[in-house]
């Protein structure tokens, strides 16, 4: 299907295409934010009247210049090439034009520093080391293997199997 060429003209605004590279960068790989081209411009983000990081030009067809911060230990070369391939992306997809000039620069490192890590949690379950699991028979026999055997016992010793503490005054026994 040919695509046909319809009379007439669409007009797109600084802000709108502005809005679609900013979009296309901020997406990109190893780019932490924008950063602001001088102190003018940071005064004109201040009072709403620019937005920071994008100028474009739409003089003799697009020109984009971006002011980008980029992540630390990344490669810097290529984040500004996957910034590059990104912003023509975009252009081409939104308005079916081509970027004709694009100038990125990089304003500046970020450093974020990772999160101390918290020691490993073990999973639940039975340990490899641990032995055989006791059913309640078994700690019932081993509870009772634990009292003293009766002939060890002193005389008028009333209390169950099991049951370590000598009688009280006044409790059983002589």
């Amino acid at each position: 299907m040919s695509e046909r060429r319809i009379p007439g003209s669409a007009r797109v605004t600084r802000r709108a295409v502005a809005e679609i590279v900013r979009a296309a960068v901020l997406e990109s790989y190893g780019v932490t934010g924008l950063s602001d081209a001088d102190l003018v411009s940071r005064i004109r983000r201040w009072l709403g009247l620019g937005s920071s990081g994008v100028r474009v030009g739409l003089r003799d067809g697009i020109s984009v210049e971006l002011f980008l911060t980029v992540a630390y230990g990344v490669p810097v070369a290529e984040v500004v090439r996957q910034v590059e391939s990104a912003v023509r992306y975009a252009l081409r997809r939104a308005l079916g034009r081509e970027l004709d000039s694009l100038v990125v620069h990089v304003g500046g490192l970020d450093y974020r520093p990772a999160a101390p890590s918290a020691p490993p949690v073990p999973a639940p379950g039975p340990r490899a080391d641990a032995g055989p699991l006791l059913d309640a028979t078994d700690v019932a026999v081993d509870a009772g293997a634990a009292a003293p055997p009766e002939e060890d016992r002193p005389p008028g010793d009333e209390r169950p199997p099991g049951e370590d503490r000598p009688p009280a005054a006044g409790e059983g026994g002589a």
